[in-house]
C-alpha cells in the first residue's frame, strides 16, 4: 500500500508546516527566515528509563520516498529534510543544531551544522541538560 504522503511529495511536506507570522502562500524558498516554521505532522515521543525521562520528544519526523533522491529514503527528521531541500546536504560527520530551541521548528536558517559535542555544549549552556 502506498502512503498518501508519497503521492504528493514534497507538497505534502510543506502543507504540514506553518510559518509563524504568515508567508505560507509563498513558495518555501521565499518563506521568511526569522520566524519558526512549525511542524504539525508526526513527532517522536519522550523516552523514559526507570521512570526518568532520558530523551525529550517532539522532533518532527517524515517518511521520505525513494523517488526523492538524493535525499536518504525512509523516516527522517523534518528539519534535516527541509535543510537538505533548501540549503543543501549537511557535511559528513556533523549534525544540525537548532538555534531557536524549538524542536518542532523546521526553518533551515534556524539550524547550523556542527559536531555532536557542539550540540551537547549548546544544550548545557542553554540549561536543557
Amino acid at each position: 500500500m502506498t502512503s498518501r504522503l508519497y503521492l504528493r511529495w514534497p507538497d505534502s511536506l510543506w502543507k504540514r508546516l506553518t510559518v509563524v507570522g504568515g508567508g505560507d502562500h509563498l513558495p518555501p524558498n521565499e518563506w521568511p527566515r526569522v520566524p519558526c516554521w512549525v511542524w504539525w505532522g508526526g513527532t517522536n515521543g519522550a523516552r523514559e528509563r526507570y521512570g526518568t525521562t532520558v530523551q525529550e520528544g517532539g522532533y518532527g519526523y517524515v517518511r521520505v520516498p525513494v523517488s526523492a533522491l538524493p535525499l536518504p529514503p525512509g523516516v527522517q527528521r523534518v528539519h534535516e529534510v527541509v535543510y537538505w531541500l533548501l540549503r543543501g546536504a549537511v557535511p559528513v560527520g556533523q549534525v544540525l543544531r537548532h538555534t531557536c530551541d524549538n524542536r518542532r521548528c523546521a526553518n533551515p536558517w534556524h539550524c547550523i551544522a556542527g559536531t555532536q559535542g557542539d550540540n551537547l555544549a549548546d544544550a548545557y549552556a542553554r540549561g536543557r541538560r
